[in-house]
């Protein structure tokens, strides 16, 4: 990765998502003050932006903070927003609606801190990291869980429960499976689909030597698994403090981030879990705590709250 190059360097900070739709030429990015941009990759310009999140500080939960992305139609997004829900986004007609409101109770706990999502068919399953904290009260004990959204039917339902911190969200190429990230347990889970009566989390990968993120297919639809933080002696071991710590108060969550070892990681795993592949910038120079892979089969774009303007490298063949 430290042969990453860089556009819209002044213009972008902290792209955490990344949507490319295959044959327009467009993707679209979200920005950390709360900027929903599209742009086309054959030009150095952002096209248009709807700036409906307006949070530059990541201070008020009133303004939005959106974390997830994936393609509706063209030029329609859906975007999860850790604080107000989960929206349908047009660029056509720069028009957002919400589909999910942040808060809603089911089974009597309110959906809070909506974290990612992948749509299946109708059904768009989405997870959210606590149901008692916000983004920067982050508790890592077992109060979080997957939901469907059934888009004909407004249901919501409960699909895993007593997750620790779920986070990112990936279906299969065929659609028969789910994987999810539990960043707390530093593993990912799988569920298969369609969904039976008592859906089961298989653990798929665990152990990893990172905090794995957001979830996304490559071109050939292996797994590309984002790295927020790898796991080092020289950081505090969340999954060892899990137990002891009823929550991350946002001070001691900022100082923890600043304390991590910044080395920029993202892995590829196969369907059956084999790693392929593993990318790395071990001095963290160029590219760190990322957050999502992007592939549109030329190029790899890395997602990072902290990165200035978005990196990208070509894909060796």
């Amino acid at each position: 990765m430290e042969k990453c190059k860089t556009m819209l360097k002044d213009k972008l900070t902290g792209p955490e998502s990344i949507v490319i739709q295959e044959g327009t030429g467009l993707s679209f990015i979200i920005r950390l003050g709360g900027k929903l941009c599209g742009r086309n990759l054959s030009t150095p310009a952002l096209t248009n932006q709807i700036i409906f999140f307006i949070d530059e500080t990541m201070e008020r939960s009133k303004c939005g903070r959106p974390l997830g992305m994936r393609s509706l139609a063209e030029r329609r997004i859906l975007v999860a927003d850790a604080y107000l829900g989960i929206y349908d986004v047009d660029f056509n007609t720069n028009t957002v609606k919400q589909l999910v409101s942040g808060g809603t109770e089911v089974d009597g706990k309110p959906i809070r801190f909506i974290n990612d999502l992948d749509i299946v068919e109708d059904t768009i399953f989405f997870t959210h990291s606590s149901t008692r904290w916000d983004l920067f009260d982050l508790s890592y004990l077992r109060y979080r869980r997957l939901m469907a959204y059934d888009m004909e039917t407004d249901n919501l339902t409960v699909v895993l429960d007593n997750l620790h911190f779920p986070n990112g969200v990936q279906a299969s190429r065929d659609e028969d499976e789910l994987f999810v990230a539990e960043t707390g347990m530093a593993r990912i889970l799988r569920v298969r689909l369609p969904l039976k009566s008592k859906p089961k989390g298989v653990i798929f990968l665990k152990n990893l030597h990172c905090l794995p993120d957001n979830i996304r297919l490559s071109m050939d639809a292996n797994l590309w698994v984002a790295c927020a933080a790898v796991r080092t002696q020289s950081m505090l071991d969340w999954i060892t403090l899990k137990n002891l710590l009823q929550f991350i108060p946002r001070p001691l969550l900022v100082a923890l981030m600043n304390m991590s070892y910044r080395y920029g990681l993202a892995l590829l795993f196969d369907e059956q879990g084999r790693r392929l592949k593993a990318l790395h910038d071990p001095d963290g120079k160029v590219v760190t705590e990322i957050s999502e892979v992007a592939d549109n089969g030329t190029h790899l774009f890395f997602g990072s709250f902290r990165s200035k303007g978005l990196k990208y490298m070509q894909i060796s063949s």
